[in-house]
């Protein structure tokens, strides 16, 4: 895959939730017309109503943008592409973990805040699928991520795999402004939108707070960050 070839046909953000990907979206809406764009925001009936739409509508989609995993491509009978935004994974857990606090909507809220939940049992526990490996299993098109596998290597092999040969642009949160310049030289823009502080910035502790609540749990397991020591901010060779 050329990175420095324009992308053509339709463009499918997978967008790691908690990886500044509202900022992203908010960018693409500002380059395509309201009617190309298709989001998803992670529910089963979304993605089975996308999964309905009669062919030509489907055509007319430019930016694919959702919680959606790696494999939605296969519904499409264009030319296609992939971006996506990783984070760190500890950073990616804390931030999840204080979603849930302040969210009120989210399906764990009630539990965590009632029971004063701390950072270390939510993580630990398994209660909460958001946070075993999501970058992982989003990249591997894995939507169960409490499937056991005979291989417990197979979903990393199969997303570092998709990240080489279908992605065009992977991206770091902690890179941002550099992400959003390999999307504007792989997409033909010819200029970036101005951009905030993505919320995920302003609605988390300090650093400070947030080192000494991290520093006492474990990482459910290490594939996430295999994925990251992998998949460098740019585009595959």
């Amino acid at each position: 895959m050329d990175p420095t070839a324009p992308l053509e046909g339709t463009i499918l953000y997978i967008h790691v939730p908690k990886a500044a990907g509202s900022t992203l979206h908010a960018i693409f809406e500002k380059q395509y017309p309201p009617g190309s764009i298709y989001r998803l925001h992670g529910s089963v009936e979304e993605l089975v109503a996308f999964q309905s739409l009669p062919e030509d509508k489907r055509k007319e989609i430019r930016f694919l943008s959702g919680h959606f995993p790696f494999g939605q491509h296969a519904l499409l009978s264009v030319p296609y592409q992939y971006i996506t935004v990783l984070r760190e994974p500890v950073d990616l857990t804390v931030s999840y973990y204080h979603y849930v606090l302040r969210e009120t909507q989210h399906y764990l809220h009630d539990e965590v805040v009632s029971k004063n939940i701390p950072l270390k049992d939510f993580v630990e526990s398994g209660m909460c699928p958001g946070v075993l490996n999501p970058q992982t299993y989003l990249m591997a098109g894995i939507p169960n991520p409490q499937l056991e596998w005979s291989d417990p290597d197979y979903p990393l092999t199969v997303a570092l795999e998709n990240l080489k040969d279908r992605f065009s642009v992977i991206g770091l949160t902690e890179r941002f402004p550099e992400t959003l310049l390999l999307i504007k030289r792989a997409l033909g823009w010819k200029s970036i939108p101005r951009f905030a502080v993505w919320e995920e910035r302003l609605c988390e502790p300090s650093p400070v707070h947030v080192g000494a609540r991290t520093a006492c749990f474990r990482v459910p397991a290490p594939i996430e960050a295999r994925l990251m020591s992998t998949a460098e901010c740019g585009a595959p060779e």
